[in-house]
């Protein structure tokens, strides 16, 4: 048939709202015996609604024109389009009289033009020598929809470049660098200018500055820290003393101390210094210094300049009390971008160092914190120990031993005051304060993305929604769809009432948007952006799909986790094959729970239901859980494992009802802190095993203690003697309210139960309180996996085939790619490459 090429939209995708004129639709259509027929087929919806006549040609190029008239009754959609051609030859017998281009998109955008956004907006160079350079980088985004076409103009003369000087942006943040050059500026003079960025979306100034030193008289400035330093008699403290050059001021200064008490001797390291510079001093005390607080001044002289700044010094006596004051915090782990700030929304944990300026050693010293700030969700009351604090000397605790989390509702720049209670083995007790500054340079929050429906047919549309807050406001939130990795769609979402969205003002944003003619699975980032100009990216908040469901197998398994990533299907899936068995793998990710239609398929195969961890899983809902209970009702089988499944019983995610009369168990501890199990003698899943839970996929951070509850029996006790362990670097955040933060008692509470198994008669159930991935050995996995399967009712069967391939000249053909197929699925069920000899096997 004929050639189709050159496929292209007028003007290209996106096309905007606010575009006013017609969407041309032009391909190139070229065949040799001349072209009988070019239709151009498009719709809005994911299929093919209409087939046009071409509405105009020139040479080899076709096109048929939507009229605005109809597509902008389609905002927020995307038209697919393609060309279906017939040539002049259909009578040949060995040529295609048609053929058809391949699948083009246009997508629609909403009235959400572009919009220039540029942060930020101001800089200051400070004061620099007259001769030198400098660079500065600013930022360009698109706050709106399409392609965002901008240009940095100036005329300021000291900036000798601007790069880049122009560009387009859709989604991705431009920077921009200015470059100055001090050499034709004025010494002792302050400029000023602004650089003008131009665009389709608005425009926007950026004010620089810079101030040129000299052209007045050469100086120096002069100051210590810290301002107070604290000593016992017979003690020593330490101050910096920092000179800076002013006006190319070049000289040496040398140093002097006056105000001292009698008894006490100094010494600067060095004596002398030429600006800028700094200096270490020491003060040294004798045992006949007298106590008091001393105001001692610090000179700087030279150049025929001189200039003094002033230090306290606090004398104790030596053998008095200890006296415990605040010195400093750390923060040590901040939970969003861990940048050494507590920003809105942040879990921090930080470290206390504490100082002893008091005449003896303070003994048992402990510390707690409190505060009644209103932004402040929770935060840690427990007192921490410092040890012994011996006299002018500090100590600290650990970098995880406080912690706070601040409300997403904080502002920049608040400051949350905080009491310190210190008390030592004596019964002193002492009180400070500290004060932490929340720095609100972080985006948005988001969470309780939603995508519906979650399965759905190729072409029809979904509703995506977020809920989405900030105490700076919201400037944008989009979703970023993709397909196989690749963006297909950046969806602006709206909180007005008019997308799928609730109520206009309730920070749920949302819009729809129509799925690809061909059946895919979809994951949805979100990008959100406030009005300080902070972003937050949140990547694979949902998932969805309009693959449609083949039952291939007896066995279904569950992989209940939000994440398009699939590492934990491996340590099942590899089990599964080494012993022969055939497997359907549901991510819930994509799918969300399967329901009784599905569960009902497999009554006489085994469901595999894993649950690496507590956070937003399916299992949590109870009409799950009652869909689970009806398969085994009905005489289903289960294996079921996960080291948090307990937990979620103790916090009413899951019911009593399916906890202990289904899965037949108690739950007795969240974390024991064991990693080795002991298998029961006899036990036909258990016996001889030996697990250790520290390898595998490395994600068992609790587990679980159980007991069984009649007919169930114990299949796996914790070795309270094994030495296997996990270390935990960093104590796990909680993103929720009642989640975990740091591991319970790591010991053996009751029957020291891992994992139970139960026949009732009816049904079978396998359940793990750890996660069967955590199972450090390939073949350890392999072995147990075949027992359970076994117990379940299933046996494994396996069969050879074998399979020659040969090229044209009957020759074997090497590296030959040879795919299985159980049905018309687009997936393989086995795929490899043949061998030297053409040849393959598949088990």
């Amino acid at each position: 048939g004929p050639d189709i090429t050159n496929l292209k939209s007028i003007p290209s995708s996106p096309v905007n709202e606010s575009h006013t004129g017609s969407i041309r639709l032009q391909g190139d259509v070229f065949d040799g015996s001349g072209i009988s027929s070019v239709k151009i087929g498009y719709g809005y919806d994911g299929t093919i609604q209409y087939w046009k006549s071409y509405s105009g040609h020139s040479g080899n190029t076709y096109w048929y024109d939507i009229p605005r008239s109809e597509w902008s009754q389609h905002v927020g959609d995307t038209i697919c389009w393609r060309i279906h051609a017939y040539d002049n030859d259909n009578d040949v017998p060995s040529d295609e009289e048609d053929s058809y281009s391949s699948w083009q998109y246009v997508d629609i955008e909403g009235s959400n033009n572009p919009q220039l956004y540029v942060h930020p907006t101001l800089h200051n160079f400070g004061t620099m020598d007259k001769g030198q350079t400098a660079s500065w980088t600013f930022y360009i985004e698109n706050s709106g929809g399409g392609t965002l076409s901008w240009n940095v103009n100036e005329s300021l003369s000291w900036v000798t470049s601007i790069s880049p000087s122009s560009g387009t942006t859709t989604t991705e943040t431009d920077s921009v660098t200015v470059n100055i050059d001090t050499s034709s500026l004025s010494q002792g003079q302050h400029y000023d200018g602004y650089l003008s960025v131009t665009s389709d979306g608005g425009s926007e100034d950026v004010y620089v500055e810079v101030t040129i030193s000299g052209g007045g008289e050469p100086d120096f400035t002069i100051s210590a820290t810290p301002s107070s330093g604290t000593v016992v008699q017979g003690g020593s403290t330490t101050y910096t003393v920092s000179l800076t050059s002013q006006n190319g001021f070049s000289s040496s200064v040398s140093l002097s101390i006056s105000g001292l008490p009698s008894g006490c001797t100094h010494n600067f390291n060095p004596d002398s210094v030429t600006p800028t510079g700094s200096s270490t001093l020491t003060v040294t005390t004798s045992t006949s210094t007298p106590t008091g607080t001393y105001t001692l001044t610090i000179t700087g002289t030279g150049g025929g300049k001189t200039h003094s700044t002033q230090i306290e010094l606090i004398v104790n006596e030596s053998g008095s009390d200890p006296q415990i004051i605040m010195d400093s915090y750390s923060i040590n782990y901040d939970s969003i971008n861990n940048d050494g700030t507590v920003g809105p929304g942040e879990y921090a944990y930080f470290s206390i160092t504490l100082e002893n300026i008091g005449g003896s050693t303070a003994g048992g010293v402990t510390a707690s914190i409190q505060t009644d700030d209103s932004y402040v969700d929770h935060y840690s009351t427990y007192s921490v120990s410092f040890g012994d604090i011996t006299v002018g000397n500090t100590a600290s605790s650990s970098s995880y031993d406080f912690y706070l989390h601040v409300s997403e509702a904080c502002t920049d720049g608040h400051v949350i005051p905080f009491n310190i209670t210190i008390t030592d083995s004596q019964s002193h007790q002492w009180s400070d304060s500290f004060e932490i500054t929340v720095i609100d340079n972080i985006g948005p929050s988001a969470y309780d993305c939603q995508v519906s429906p979650k399965i759905t047919s190729k072409g029809s549309k979904v509703n995506i929604s977020v809920y989405a807050e900030d105490s700076a406001g919201i400037r944008s939130v989009k979703a970023l769809i993709k397909k196989s990795g690749d963006i297909i769609k950046l969806l602006t979402l709206y909180d007005d009432g008019n997308h799928n969205d609730g109520s206009s003002g309730d920070g749920i944003f949302g819009n729809s948007w129509t799925t690809l003619s061909e059946e895919n699975d979809y994951v949805v980032d979100i990008r959100t952006t406030d009005n300080l100009g902070n972003m937050r990216y949140y990547a694979g908040m949902q998932g969805f799909t309009t693959k449609q469901w083949n039952k291939k197998s007896k066995i279904l398994m569950v992989l209940d986790y939000q994440s398009s990533d699939t590492w934990i299907a491996y340590y099942y899936e590899s089990a599964l094959a080494e012993n022969g068995y055939k497997y359907d793998t549901w991510l819930s990710f994509y799918r969300g729970a399967p329901n009784s239609s599905i569960l009902n398929q497999y009554i006489d195969g085994v469901v595999i239901w894993s649950v690496p961890s507590y956070y937003n899983v399916e299992l949590e809902n109870s009409t799950v859980q009652s869909t689970l209970e009806s398969y085994l009702n009905s005489g289903g089988n289960l294996f079921i494992s996960g080291q948090d499944i307990g937990y979620l019983t103790e916090h009413g995610d899951i019911t009593s009802n399916f906890y202990n009369n289904y899965l037949h168990a108690t739950y007795v501890q969240d974390d024991t802190g064991l990693y080795t199990l002991n298998g029961v003698s006899g036990d036909p899943i258990s016996n001889g095993i030996t697990l250790d839970i520290s390898g595998g996929a490395g994600n068992q951070s609790w587990p679980s203690e159980i007991d069984p509850i009649s007919p169930a029996v114990t299949i796996f006790t914790y070795n309270a003697s094994s030495s296997a362990s996990l270390e935990k670097t960093i104590p796990e955040i909680p993103f929720e309210e009642n989640k975990k933060i740091s591991a319970k008692v790591k010991a053996i509470s009751s029957s020291g139960s891992g994992a139970i198994r139960v026949n009732t008669g009816t049904y079978k159930v396998v359940y793990f309180a750890f996660g069967f991935e955590g199972i450090n050995s390939y073949d350890t996995r392999a072995n147990l996996m075949g027992r359970i399967m076994s117990w379940l009712g299933l046996s494994s069967s396996t069969d050879t085939i074998s399979i020659t391939v040969k090229n044209q000249s009957n020759d074997p053909a090497e590296s030959a790619l040879v795919e299985i197929y159980s049905d018309t699925d687009s997936s393989p069920d086995m795929r490899g490459y043949t061998d030297v000899n053409g040849q393959i096997e598949f088990t």
